[in-house]
């Protein structure tokens, strides 16, 4: 699905900044808090075992959000016995975003990483669809990476995760490691 088909310009812009964020192909404002809020859902149906292809099919951006997050949350404290929050699935998923981005950090990886492959930003890509064609804007593509770093409370211009912001998720082991190894910005 395109998320033109999912979001519509004011949902983009109630949950993203921008009603640009809808725009699949020359949209920028938003899409960098729009690619955060993704991970840290699709990670709710990760850490519950579930089926990617049942778990995000959906209609509408509203139903995405309601099935993705009220019925995964009931389904956690179903069994669990807990009683969580929405919030606290997606804070959850924060957290394993945050915790692979600490590893990647320590095995050597920064913002020179984060990218696509060198080709999407000179070969149009092939096929037909509303995507078919375009190619990867260099300067678009910093623009929407600047912005998820600030959306994640990274640094923005290395990439890596900020210790206040791994301690505020609760892993001040990560960001004790992390700052024996690598000097990172609080």
């Amino acid at each position: 699905r395109r998320i033109e088909e999912i979001a519509t310009p004011q949902e983009a812009k109630e949950w993203f900044g921008s009603e640009e964020a809808s725009d699949i192909k020359g949209g920028v404002k938003g899409k960098g808090r729009l690619v955060k809020w993704s991970e840290d859902f699709v990670t709710i149906g990760d850490l519950l075992g579930l089926c990617k292809f049942a778990y995000y099919r959906s209609a509408t951006f509203e139903y995405l959000r309601r099935k993705g997050i009220e019925i995964a949350t009931k389904l956690y404290n179903s069994i669990t016995g807990l009683d969580i929050s929405g919030e606290d699935m997606m804070r959850a998923g924060e957290r394993v975003f945050n915790v692979e981005k600490a590893f990647n950090t320590r095995e050597g990886a920064s913002r020179k990483d984060d990218t696509v492959p060198a080709r999407f930003f000179e070969e149009p890509l092939l096929g037909g669809g509303p995507s078919g064609g375009a190619v990867v804007d260099m300067k678009k593509f910093q623009t929407i990476l600047d912005e998820y770093y600030e959306a994640r409370g990274w640094d923005v211009s290395t990439g890596l995760p900020k210790s206040g912001k791994l301690r505020e998720l609760g892993l001040e082991d990560v960001a004790m490691d992390l700052s024996k190894r690598i000097a990172l910005k609080d």
